[in-house]
């Protein structure tokens, strides 16, 4: 049968050990499990009630517990000194056979505990923990004793002696300790973009010690949002609870391509600049077309209008916009002096920077 420590014997020993040697265990995080006991029979169905403690000269931030190997539970809700916790959980098998229950605990100073281990047994209605029990078969000794007395009356005496001791002996069950396989997931979601769009890359860890993720430590199960312009291979490294590294990848493949430059300011071409024209209802303005990586979405253009050629006003129009040609037909009056502007839009919404004012005047004949 496994011996267990009592809480009292565990506060104990932990503050022995920091009274005595601080420096030498100032990393060491213990756990173990109080109930159930190793190699227990327990009849079936019924709720198991697993408990146990676990120490440390740093807090204790997380206990998981595992059933053969699978994750059962990762328990958290500690007080805001937690050194040497108490925990509980209840598990109910789902048949009969052994299982192996399996707890590590994890400190804020990266120290994990040695994984600690009972092996229990559900058996059918009415089990019950059976020892093995060694019978010694004992012969009795018997000695009878004759005094024979020559007088009128003759005496005999019978003193049987029976001695038996029988022993009780419990074998216990000597079982390795497995450690718990470690759980690692890396992937991304989604694993396919368009350049400049995001997704989101996803790990999922159980039975390791730590995780690192753009040279820095992260949860042990967390996320992180990437927007590459490129294809890109991500990496995380594990480190179990052995000290081996593992290194996992996953490539997030990207179509097109990343545009965040502005297109340039067209070039202006009709009417010439500083030209005057005859009266007129209408007149067509021109430009030179833009080339860029992700296209022109649209033109717009600013005109406004002037008595003087001094005091200027914008058109109530003005700006136009949604232009996907070059050219557009602008109404004007006579006896009026002008002056336009352009700019381009591109397919990623980048705004490019007006071009210079080109001016021109409408005569009154």
């Amino acid at each position: 049968m496994k011996k267990r420590f009592s809480t009292i014997s565990w506060i104990l020993y932990f503050v022995f050990l920091v009274s005595c040697s601080q420096t030498n265990i100032g990393n060491v995080t213990y756990a173990w499990i109080d109930a159930p006991v190793n190699n227990v029979t327990l009849k079936a169905p019924q709720l198991v009630q697993i408990e146990g403690h676990a120490s440390s000269l740093a807090i204790i931030e997380r206990i998981d517990i595992s059933i053969n190997e699978e994750p059962l539970i990762s328990l958290t809700d500690f007080s805001s000194d937690s050194k040497l916790v108490k925990f509980q959980t209840n598990w109910e098998p789902t048949e009969p056979g052994e299982y192996a229950i399996h707890i590590i605990a994890y400190a804020s100073n990266g120290t994990s505990s040695i994984p600690d281990t009972a092996i229990i047994h559900i058996g059918g209605i009415g089990a019950s923990v059976e020892p093995i029990v060694e019978a010694t078969t004992q012969t009795p000794t018997v000695t009878l004793e004759i005094t024979p007395t020559f007088t009128s009356t003759a005496t005999v005496t019978a003193t049987p002696t029976v001695t038996a001791t029988p022993t009780l002996t419990i074998t216990p069950t000597r079982t390795n300790t497995p450690i718990p396989k470690p759980v690692i997931e890396f992937w991304a979601e989604p694993a396919q973009v368009t350049a400049g769009g995001c997704t989101s890359l996803r790990w999922k860890t159980v039975n390791v010690k730590k995780v690192i993720f753009g040279n820095l430590e992260q949860p042990l199960i967390g996320s992180d949002d990437e927007c590459p312009c490129v294809s890109k291979t991500y990496t995380l490294t594990v480190i179990h609870t052995s000290g081996q590294e593992e290194i996992r990848n996953t490539t997030v493949e990207v179509s097109g391509i990343c545009d965040s430059a502005p297109p340039p300011a067209p070039s202006l071409v009709v009417p010439a600049n500083g030209l005057s024209i005859g009266c007129k209802a209408s007149q067509t303005l021109a430009w030179l077309p833009i080339d860029d990586p992700s296209g022109i979405a649209e033109y717009q253009v600013h005109v406004q209008k002037s008595g003087d050629n001094a005091d200027w006003t914008t058109l109530p129009e003005s700006t136009f916009t949604g232009i996907q040609d070059k050219t557009m037909a602008l109404p004007v009056e006579c006896g009026y002096y002008y002056r336009w502007q352009v700019r381009a839009i591109d397919g990623k919404g980048n705004v490019g920077a007006w071009s210079d004012w080109f001016y021109f005047a409408i005569l009154l004949t």
